[in-house]
């Protein structure tokens, strides 16, 4: 089974192809579970889990009942009426390591949310020690993998805010028109190519052009 197909962003799938990354069986699951895939092909991935790999127990998770087989949990989810709902609900909280190729100053969007481009500033992911400091924390694996990035609002002002699952992120291959120019300047200031007076420059410059062709402010 070709575990790549079942992640939630082409990009990640393809970074993890790259570098071989693999998962135990109870991580499978859980990637299988959240995926966009048709629910058919998560259903005969599961079937495949169940004949081809090994069983384990589940790891300590504060948000689900200890279980000592992952396949009499498959075998109990697949004989569920929604299956993949109640997959969800047990296993959103649960952290699985998904290696993710983009760094600060990519311009992105999430899979599935196409208006909704910004440029990365910070991914939890890239600090394990903060991730394993979370987990001692919590005495589980429930942590979400999330980071920061700038956006452009419905009036052209940047802002800075959280965005989640970093495993949906995709790089951003489209032009950059309009307010969404600012993206490209906050990236390039992001990637050390340009300084902040520089930044501020650009920044003065797109909204004066947006005002002469606009009434909404940029």
């Amino acid at each position: 089974m070709n575990m790549y197909n079942f992640l939630r962003s082409p990009d990640v799938a393809e970074h993890c192809r790259i570098i071989n990354k693999t998962w135990n069986t109870y991580e499978m699951t859980i990637i299988i579970g959240r995926s966009f895939n048709e629910t058919e092909e998560k259903r005969n991935a599961l079937y495949e889990l169940l004949e081809l790999h090994p069983d384990m127990p589940s790891p300590p998770n504060s948000f689900q009942n200890p279980f000592e087989s992952i396949h009499k949990e498959i075998e109990r989810i697949l004989r569920s009426n929604d299956l993949f709902n109640e997959i969800g609900m047990q296993y959103d909280w649960v952290y699985v390591d998904i290696p993710t190729p983009f760094k600060q100053g990519d311009i992105l969007l999430r899979d599935g949310c196409e208006n909704n481009i910004f440029v990365l500033d910070s991914l939890d992911s890239d600090n394990k020690k903060q991730i394993i400091k979370t987990l001692k924390i919590a005495g589980c694996d429930n942590y979400m993998t999330e980071g920061t990035g700038f956006f452009i609002g419905d009036d052209g002002i940047l802002y800075s805010d959280h965005v989640h699952d970093n495993d949906t992120f995709k790089y951003y291959r489209g032009k950059l028109d309009g307010k969404y120019q600012l993206l490209h300047h906050v990236s390039k200031y992001l990637k050390t190519e340009i300084n902040l007076p520089v930044l501020m420059e650009n920044s003065v410059k797109l909204c004066w052009n947006s005002k002469k062709t606009s009434n909404v402010p940029f």
